[in-house]
């Protein structure tokens, strides 16, 4: 496992979901310094592995789970046992359902954590620059 843990939707946050969304939970290797250092550098860590998480039918909070099974091929290698890579979990509540498209109504959220921790990510609406120009 790479990672698990659960999303939850913040309150206040209306997450009121056509039939066809899905949450996409994304793994990248690199937690808060590795974070700030890419960015620094523009070149952020490539994502190791993903899953899609149809929602139809579904409440929050939702538990999720990330295996090896789900690794991109062309992904970083990691240690056999990866226990204590640092990681960054993120998650997306997409409401068309699309990995490729962003929505304005999309929720985000994400936090550092190692495969042997149980994430809890909390999603909130997208920042007001980041739904504008990922229109």
């Amino acid at each position: 496992v790479l990672a698990k843990g659960t999303v939850s939707i913040a309150n206040g946050v209306a997450a009121d979901y056509p039939d066809e969304a899905a949450l996409y939970v994304t793994v990248k290797r690199g937690a808060a310094p590795q974070a700030a250092l890419a960015l620094a550098k523009a070149a952020p860590e490539p994502a190791l592995a993903a899953v899609r998480i149809p929602i139809k039918g579904k409440t929050f909070p939702l538990d999720f789970t990330v295996t090896r099974a789900a690794l991109f091929p062309d992904a970083p290698a990691l240690p056999s046992d990866a226990s204590s890579v640092a990681l960054t979990v993120s998650a997306r509540l997409d409401a068309d359902g699309v990995a490729a498209t962003r929505g304005p109504t999309d929720l985000v959220g994400s936090v550092f954590a190692t495969p042997s921790e149980s994430a809890a990510v909390v999603l909130e609406a997208r920042g007001a620059v980041s739904a504008f120009m990922k229109k």
